[in-house]
């Protein structure tokens, strides 16, 4: 029997040991992933500010389009009338 207790007390000393070490592997993982979340967090920083000035861009080249539009629109409904005044006034023999 003091056999078996002699092989169980080193067996026991061998987990406690790998634990010891499963624990420091562990907390370097920890502090491996605040360092990876650090990165990241400043990389999304970067990418949300190169999205902000493309979107602002964007809404600006937007609002130009916007604006050719509706002066596209005024400049159609007057050729637009005119050719429709013109086609009454010649069924009309205004001409």
């Amino acid at each position: 029997m003091p056999q078996n207790t002699s092989s169980l007390e080193s067996r026991v000393a061998r987990l406690e040991s790998d634990v010891g070490h499963i624990r420091s592997d562990v907390s370097l993982m920890q502090v491996d992933l605040r360092d990876l979340r650090k990165i990241m967090d400043a990389r999304f920083e970067k990418s949300d500010a190169k999205l902000d000035a493309l979107d602002a861009k964007f809404d600006a080249k937007f609002d130009s389009l916007a604006i050719k539009i509706g002066e596209l629109k005024v400049w159609a409904l007057l050729v637009i009338g005119g050719g429709v005044l013109s086609m009454v006034g010649r069924a009309l023999h205004w001409f």
